[in-house]
């Protein structure tokens, strides 16, 4: 008969464990979890949260974003007088809602750059061995 860890280990695979980082306190939660009769799957999706819906992370949806957004801009250089809509294409639609995606995505990225400038001296500082005055 095999453990709780061993069931666990089968079913989601031992680089798939070592991937999410499950340290033993974690582990031994969720083993206790699927001893009392959860199915594993269910136990570790828990424990992933929205990471488990198969969506990328958000840092790989905005890297996909950027990328397209990029691609769309190297397409279309020079050239966008040249774009012509048809009646029933919906492509406004999409833009409105992608410019209030990039709308929302700026102050946050701006304030989360900031945030990182002022810790970026103090991380040298450590680095270097100094202590803060």
């Amino acid at each position: 008969m095999k453990c709780r860890f061993q069931r666990l280990r089968d079913e989601l695979g031992r680089r798939r464990l070592r991937e999410l980082g499950l340290p033993p306190p974690k582990l031994k939660r969720l083993t206790l979890r699927i001893r009392d009769g959860e199915p594993p799957r269910t136990v570790v999706r828990a424990y992933l949260g929205k990471a488990a819906d198969g969506r990328p992370s958000p840092q790989k949806a905005l890297a996909h974003l950027l990328r397209a957004l990029g691609q769309a801009q190297e397409d279309l250089d020079g050239r966008i007088d040249e774009v012509e809509g048809g009646v029933f294409d919906d492509s406004i639609n999409e833009l409105k809602e992608g410019r209030a995606v990039i709308d929302r995505l700026i102050p946050i990225l701006t304030r989360t750059r900031r945030k990182k400038a002022k810790t970026l001296p103090q991380l040298k500082r450590t680095v270097r061995g100094e202590e803060e005055e």
